[in-house]
Order: C-alpha cells, then structure tokens, then sequence
C-alpha cells in the first residue's frame, strides 16, 4: 500500500507551505499559496494538502488520507 495524499490544517498555510518546500523538497502544485489553501508535490507524486484552520476551529470534517491500492485481479 503506499500513501497517495495527506490533507493538513494549518493557521498559516502560506508559512507551512513555505517551510515544506524549503525544508522537505516539496514543491507548490499552483502558482503561490493563498491563505485558505496549498497543494504541494513531494517525492513519488505525494501530494499534500493544505487548507486554512480558523481561531475555535476544531479539525475540519474533510481531513482525509488516501492510499494506492494494488489492483486484485
């Protein structure tokens, strides 16, 4: 099984986007990150997601993590 994405909340999604991609190679999917929203590229086509997460906010209900599957013959 291997991990296909990952989404993250994060307060400042521009900081996290910036820190991903200088610290761990990740590398911005759009032209920029906007406040609200990030999708960067790592290693082996991982993709990592990053939305805004409000003051009093607990963690969204769309968080998810997806993995690929072999295919069963």
């Amino acid at each position: 099984m291997q991990l296909n994405h990952l989404h993250l909340s994060s307060s400042d999604v521009v900081g996290a986007a910036a820190f991903l991609c200088r610290h761990f190679g990740f590398a911005p999917l759009h032209a920029r990150a906007t406040r609200a929203f990030a999708a960067l590229e790592g290693r082996g086509g991982f993709t990592l997601v990053l939305m805004e997460l409000k003051p009093g906010e607990s963690y969204p209900p769309m968080f998810h993590i997806g993995f690929l599957l072999p295919q069963e013959h």
